[in-house]
């Protein structure tokens, strides 16, 4: 089967999605997708299972787990990124790789075999590490650079995030490399941090889960982290870490129980960006939000600094995270300014992660300006004041430091308007919008903030570059 419709097959195994979001998701035309779409159907059909049906927009597969097992183990297919990621992970954690029996394993032709690994190599070598062939024309690593080291652990990561969703091959890889079952280590991670009362998101949690893996392989050579393990030792919170890493992980290697409690005390601090190049582009695009929409205090900087960071390491690093979103008119506007910066720098990120960052840009600008807004009249077609009370309530519990005013709009006034009010909304004009009119009248506002906040920067700045 084509490599983009098992990359397909992999996100409509996490979620449903519209043709547009998953285009962007894989950088494809909307007609690729269809045409990918029915020759996954076509495969589908030949193993009796269900098609993929379009439900409200959205792309939706429904299959039970034994039926996506079998999806997965039938097909044999990689992406070239893919395939080299694959040998990339191997030469590293086993020091060689036997090309030929490679080849035979992914199913595909001696040149393709060796272009991959020809990227590999090339790889190793810019970052540092070192390879040497022997006089059976047998390549080895004899050392592996720093960078390497961060790189391998993040691609082992991304094969236990995604082992829902991996080949054969991938499997097997994973197999042989992991002395611990899954399903049990992340439980007794998660009763970890159920203790600390702080959250973990699946990335993380899979991040840690590779950290065995990389002390498996790196234990008697230099410490990727060493140099700063023990900087916290007067934490409180690192030391509550290191008792319950060392009851509920007493079977843990040492070495791994090592870098567990440093990791977790780095995750609770907000400290875990150890690729440099991934930090700093986190950093220029934030920089160019919050100068942008004037965000100052450090903890929304926290914030979305690190859904950067993770978005651009998923989709640098392929990783198939992902899930739907559907953006609202006044986060289309946050988004169009995101989706240049990302442009301009060259960077880009899958969808539901600009989501993530837009969605918290829109939250914090409307905090940050709504308390400057004292009234907003509303005007309502319907007569009932009964009615017409209730959505007073409703509005000034929801924004309590605005004076809302709601009146019939037979007897609209617009100078009474500009002269009162900060803000009118006539509900006539967004009556075909979501939501009851509660919710109408909520989201407008929240738009027109918003809009007003983009046309001030155009005015002033000449633009919104």
């Amino acid at each position: 089967m084509h490599e983009t419709t098992v990359s397909i097959l992999k996100i409509l195994y996490q979620t449903q999605i519209t043709k547009e979001n998953l285009a962007h998701n894989l950088n494809l035309k909307e007609n690729t997708v269809a045409k990918s779409i029915i020759e996954i159907n076509n495969f589908l059909k030949e193993l009796g299972f269900n098609e993929i049906q379009v439900q409200d927009k959205n792309f939706r597969l429904n299959l039970t787990k034994v039926q996506w097992r079998k999806i997965f183990e039938t097909l044999n297919s990689l992406t070239f990124e893919e395939r080299v990621d694959y040998l990339y992970v191997k030469f590293i954690y086993f020091n060689s790789v036997n090309l030929e029996k490679e080849r035979e394993q992914l199913n595909i032709s001696r040149s393709s075999i060796d272009r991959c690994f020809l990227v590999v190599k090339n790889l190793l070598k810019k970052n540092g590490s070192k390879i040497i062939t022997d006089k059976n024309k047998r390549n080895k690593l004899i050392e592996v650079s720093k960078y390497d080291k961060k790189l391998f652990l993040i691609k082992v990561t991304k094969l236990i995030l995604e082992e829902d969703i991996l080949i054969r091959t991938q499997k097997e890889l994973l197999n042989n490399m992991r002395r611990f079952v899954l399903r049990i280590r992340i439980a007794k991670l998660i009763s970890i941090y159920k203790c600390l009362k702080i959250p973990v998101t699946t990335i993380l949690l899979s991040f840690l889960c590779a950290l065995d893996i990389y002390t498996n392989r790196f234990n008697k050579t230099e410490k990727l982290f060493e140099a700063k393990v023990g900087e916290e030792k007067s934490n409180e919170m690192l030391k509550t870490i290191t008792i319950l890493v060392n009851n509920i992980g007493y079977s843990f290697s040492e070495s791994y129980k090592k870098y567990l409690i440093y990791y977790i005390n780095e995750i609770y601090l907000n400290r875990y960006y150890f690729v440099e190049d991934t930090l700093f582009k986190a950093k220029v695009i934030l920089e160019e939000l919050v100068n942008k929409f004037k965000i100052e205090d450090e903890k929304s900087k926290a914030i979305i600094l690190e859904y950067l960071y993770l978005g651009i390491l998923k989709r640098e690093n392929n990783i198939f995270k992902v899930r739907n979103v559907n953006f609202y008119y006044e986060e289309l506007i946050i988004l169009d300014i995101l989706n240049k910066i990302l442009k301009d720098l060259k960077i880009e990120l899958y969808i539901c992660d600009k989501y993530s960052v837009v969605y918290f840009l829109k939250n914090k600008i409307l905090e940050m300006n709504i308390k400057k807004i004292k009234k907003v009249l509303v005007y309502v077609q319907d007569v009932n004041l009964l009615r017409q009370i209730e959505l007073k309530k409703e509005l000034e519990n929801s924004f309590q430091n605005i004076k809302f005013d709601i009146e019939y709009s037979f007897f609209k006034n617009k100078n009474k308007v500009n002269r009162e009010y900060n803000y009118i909304i006539d509900d006539i004009e967004v009556n075909l919008e979501r939501g009851d009119i509660f919710d109408r009248i909520k989201n407008r506002l929240q738009t027109l903030i918003i809009e007003k906040i983009i046309l001030n920067k155009i005015i002033k700045n000449g633009s919104i570059e």
